[in-house]
């Protein structure tokens, strides 16, 4: 599978719909990441999953608002 651009237009245009498979492939592709922050920041795992969960779960609800003038 191709990987997926957080900048990419369609992608882009795919979470301002609020499309669900797009925003599950850049949860897929850059969730550890987010995981790794969190887990360094908090020095809990419980408490860093938390934490990256509340935040997806409120930058989805956010999508429509997105205007594209910073990073996906």
């Amino acid at each position: 599978m191709k990987t997926i651009e957080a900048e990419d237009p369609a992608v882009v245009a795919g979470v301002r719909a609020g499309d669900v498979a797009t925003f599950e492939r850049l949860v897929g592709e850059h969730g550890g990441m987010l995981l790794a922050v969190a887990r360094r920041l908090l020095r809990n795992d419980d408490e860093a999953k938390e934490a990256v969960q509340n935040a997806l779960v409120s930058a989805f609800r956010s999508c429509g608002r997105f205007e594209g003038g910073s990073r996906v």
